[in-house]
């Protein structure tokens, strides 16, 4: 992740440094990438943090330390520098900024030294970094926090942040550390040794009774959120789960259970092999535009789950209504004119029923080629059919259709599927339906409704 420096010291001094001071070793100095790291490392030990513009230098390590600019052994020391000055201003900053660092190996050396020097308080920042990337450095990361712990069994101390905390955002990352370290199965077991007296462990159990498949990611949790808050909504759910084929218990879940409660009963009724033939045959003939980038291949061109076929039914349904094409062309010559960012917004249903293209204008303008979903559009898609942006820097954009890495990388964070729609000519959008894992179902392009 990358900031301007200004932007980070702006929440540490009450302005930007502007330029170097008159101490022998400066803010400018430290920061100026122009010189090596192997140069910088001398002023970064020599920094006086307590004498004349102490601000700026302490500020300017911080800097260092948590911006993925810089290089690791001058992260490490400045790091080093501003514990020995004051252990608590730092850690305080590292529950502040931890979570926004990328480099895999400063996460590491913070960790280390956080077990190091014994910082059990700091413990929900270290599980709430390392849910980004829960299967990486499994080994390594038990260890630390059995250590950090006394020895307590990772599992166990992952547990009590879970039923013992008073934080949601930590123990959601908790269940997404001990799914990922003990896989689903034993996480799922454990609930039964776990007190219903705590909300988050209530809603896993009722998860539990109607899904085959948990949530197993931050994410996931917060749709679990989404979807138990309406109680009545909820039941709906549940019960529409209960009548599926049993080819669809076995791999149900979160995101399905919308799908189901607007899907015919008869359609529900029908198992994987009845749904997957159903599904090529409404495909079969879809005008496919070649993929001009071969490094975005798809690792498999049709979904394996039960819902997840149903799902794909459902959206190639929705995208044969007059209304949602109208909806959906109007949104990407917007998206056109407008070329400081991407459009997005989601597949849903209204009050009846019927399927809509509901547009979120993005949290922020990045250019045109990027969508920022805002959270208010994440939270839609919990109870919609998929999130869907497009790319229509032209009429004429066929060589960037369908998903791109960035796009790929946003499904599997997201954990359920999303739409690209990608102008091939004025007239034609072509539809990709991405599942986690690079799983891409080629919709064909829909026309413009005259």
């Amino acid at each position: 992740m990358r900031w301007s420096w200004c932007f980070v010291l702006s929440w540490l001094l009450p302005g930007c440094v502007a330029g170097p001071t008159e101490s022998p070793v400066s803010a400018a100095a430290i920061l100026d990438r122009s010189v090596t790291a192997e140069h910088r490392l001398p002023l970064v030990e020599r920094a006086d943090l307590a004498g004349e513009g102490a601000v700026e230098l302490r500020a300017a390590l911080h800097v260092v330390v948590w911006s993925d600019r810089h290089a690791l052994d001058l992260r490490v020391a400045a790091m080093d520098r501003l514990i020995e000055h004051d252990a608590g201003g730092f850690w305080r900053a590292a529950d502040r900024w931890l979570n926004r660092i990328d480099d895999q190996a400063m996460v590491d050396a913070v960790a280390l030294r956080l077990v190091r020097d014994g910082r059990t308080g700091s413990l929900p920042t270290l599980v709430l970094r390392w849910s980004r990337d829960p299967e990486a450095r499994i080994e390594n990361r038990q260890e630390l926090l059995a250590e950090l712990d006394g020895g307590t069994h990772p599992a166990d101390r992952l547990a009590d942040l879970i039923t013992e905390g008073d934080d949601r955002a930590t123990a959601a990352a908790a269940w997404a550390l001990l799914t990922a370290w003990e896989g689903p199965a034993a996480a799922r077991a454990a609930l039964a040794d776990w007190s219903r007296d705590n909300v988050w462990v209530r809603d896993l159990v009722a998860a539990g009774e109607v899904l085959g498949r948990l949530p197993g990611s931050v994410e996931g949790w917060r749709r679990l959120d989404t979807l138990r808050a309406d109680a009545a909504r909820w039941s709906a759910w549940a019960s529409a789960a209960r009548s599926v084929h049993p080819d669809g218990r076995v791999e149900l879940a979160l995101h399905h259970l919308p799908v189901l409660l607007n899907a015919e009963p008869v359609r529900r009724r029908r198992g994987l092999d009845a749904l997957t033939q159903g599904l090529d045959a409404a495909l079969a003939g879809a005008a496919v535009v070649p993929r001009a980038d071969t490094r975005s291949s798809p690792a498999a061109v049709r979904p394996g789950a039960w819902g997840d076929v149903l799902l794909a039914l459902e959206v190639v349904d929705a995208l044969k209504l007059p209304g949602v094409r109208a909806s959906l062309f109007a949104q990407a010559d917007a998206d056109l004119a407008n070329p400081r960012t991407e459009y997005g917004g989601v597949l849903t249903w209204d009050a009846d029923g019927r399927p809509v293209a509901r547009p979120h204008a993005p949290q922020e303008e990045r250019g045109d080629r990027k969508f920022v979903s805002p959270p208010v559009l994440i939270k839609a898609a919990h109870t919609g059919l998929a999130h869907y942006h497009f790319h229509a820097q032209s009429y004429r954009s066929a060589e960037f259709a369908g998903p791109g890495p960035g796009d790929y990388a946003f499904t599997d964070a997201l954990n359920a599927p999303t739409l690209v729609f990608t102008f091939v000519d004025r007239d034609t959008l072509n539809a990709d339906l991405v599942f986690p894992g690079r799983v891409v179902v080629d919709l064909g392009g829909i026309k413009r409704p005259s």
